[in-house]
């Protein structure tokens, strides 16, 4: 048996609380986002193939 809600544990009505939750969470990833782009950024070029001895030099090519 299903049990239908009409509030949201806030006290304000199920559509609001849903809407708020929502709202909540899409600038929670939207914090993510830019904070993984800023991080892929910031340290491209430390991590980039370039800078790597092993890509410039090889094993057994000394």
């Amino acid at each position: 048996m299903a049990v239908r809600l009409r509030q949201c544990c806030c006290g304000c009505s199920l559509k609001e609380g849903t809407i708020v939750v929502g709202v909540i969470f899409i600038i929670l990833s939207l914090g993510a986002l830019a904070c993984g782009v800023y991080y892929k950024v910031k340290f491209a070029n430390d991590y980039s193939q370039k800078h790597r001895a092993w890509y410039n030099h090889p094993e057994g090519t000394e």
